[in-house]
């Protein structure tokens, strides 16, 4: 069994059978912005700069770098990769992941 909680809201759990529906929730409740690759953090800058409004703008790109980006590679993790990406944003911290082993009758 795969367990969500959500650690600003006490009592809020998913426990699921399936892993893929605690990685459907996460990817619903973490924002564009923490999703944001590399790649999506250049594409955007460039058409920002390139506006004539933000053109005489005495900052530059480094200046608002994040620390961190979402990883590229994102689609080819494997489910739990993708989890921890996912609880690794800013947004992500709100929730707590854990896999509870239920034990059968025929387990010691």
């Amino acid at each position: 069994m795969y367990i969500l909680e959500k650690v600003s809201s006490p009592g809020w759990t998913l426990e699921a059978e399936e892993i893929d529906i605690c990685l459907r929730v996460l990817e619903q409740s973490v924002c564009k912005h923490c999703k944001m690759t590399k790649q999506d953090y250049d594409t955007f800058l460039d058409s920002y700069w390139a506006d004539t409004e933000h053109s005489s703008n005495e900052f530059t790109n480094e200046d608002y770098e994040p620390d961190e980006f979402f990883p590229d590679h994102y689609k080819d993790m494997s489910p739990i990769e993708k989890i921890e990406a996912l609880l690794a944003t800013a947004c992500g911290l709100e929730y707590e992941y854990d896999i509870a082993r239920v034990e059968g009758p025929d387990e010691y």
